[in-house]
């Protein structure tokens, strides 16, 4: 008769298997935990980098034009151009002009529309906190706050002869390129949330 005798796992051999498993269970959480992290980064930066995206192609499509005359009485006025919005303090000796807006995500397609979500804010500084803080009565109601740079270069090589379209160094028009540059925040989520975008705007 032959007798079958049944080997048992040893107690290294358990605790062996248990430190591979404990080892190969903090790496998935670890690789989870990461995942998670990166997934809540981009689906918090992903409304800002449309709405800085949003904005710059707004300047864009507005180009350059004559200044619009201003609706007596009126607190808000329109922007039909950049010149408009360039404006709105009345100062257009400034060759850099800073805006601040805030806004919720659906109000932006009106945004630009008029002066009633901007606030001219020539000395104020692209941090976070400078932004949040510059009206924080506005900002308390909304939930993205945008930092537009708008520079305006003067080309002397492009004055125009109305008469015959030729170069003339003597004429006072002005060729106005303007750059855009815009940054956006989610108030909520803090200075990580921020995007940027920049175009450039010319007749």
């Amino acid at each position: 008769m032959i007798n079958i005798k049944h080997k048992g796992i040893s107690l290294i051999e358990m605790l062996v298997a248990m430190a591979i498993f404990a080892i190969a269970s903090s790496v998935i959480v670890l690789t989870i935990d990461s995942s998670a992290k990166i997934y809540k980064k981009e689906n918090v930066k992903f409304p800002t980098y449309s709405a800085a995206n949003s904005l710059v192609q707004q300047l864009k499509a507005k180009g350059i034009g004559e200044k619009t005359a201003s609706i007596p009485g009126e607190a808000v006025q329109p922007i039909n151009n950049v010149e408009d919005m360039y404006s709105i303090d009345n100062d257009a000796s400034i060759a850099k002009k800073i805006y601040i807006i805030y806004f919720n995500y659906g109000d932006l397609k009106d945004v630009l529309k008029d002066t009633e979500y901007i606030n001219a804010a020539d000395n104020v500084n692209s941090d976070f906190d400078s932004v949040i803080n510059f009206n924080k009565q506005k900002a308390s109601s909304k939930k993205y706050a945008a930092y537009i740079t708008l520079k305006k270069a003067v080309d002397n090589s492009r004055k125009i002869d109305n008469e015959n379209g030729e170069i003339n160094l003597n004429t006072e028009w002005l060729y106005n390129v303007y750059t855009a540059e815009v940054k956006v925040w989610d108030m909520s989520a803090g200075d990580s949330s921020m995007s940027s975008a920049s175009t450039s705007v010319s007749r």
